[in-house]
């Protein structure tokens, strides 16, 4: 059985939300993007909201909560 590490990074949606997405380990990062922590994730987790598995993509994923609708506030 392979194991797929995965990352997680700080970076811009394409419609320039500023998300953090769990991505694999071997992601090249371009320019404006950070990889961030475990911790660095739940020292912020009141200013994201987790939007795994309603979104299309594949990982986990938490999205800015002041980029996005004003109802995120409320989650």
């Amino acid at each position: 059985m392979m194991v797929i590490k995965k990352k997680l990074m700080l970076t811009s949606s394409s419609d320039g939300c500023i998300v953090i997405a769990e991505v694999d380990d071997g992601h090249q990062k371009v320019k404006g993007e950070s990889f961030v922590s475990e911790d660095f994730l739940k020292v912020n987790s009141d200013k994201f909201v987790d939007m795994t598995g309603k979104i299309g993509w594949q990982g986990r994923i938490y999205v800015l909560k002041s980029d996005c609708s004003p109802v995120f506030d409320s989650v």
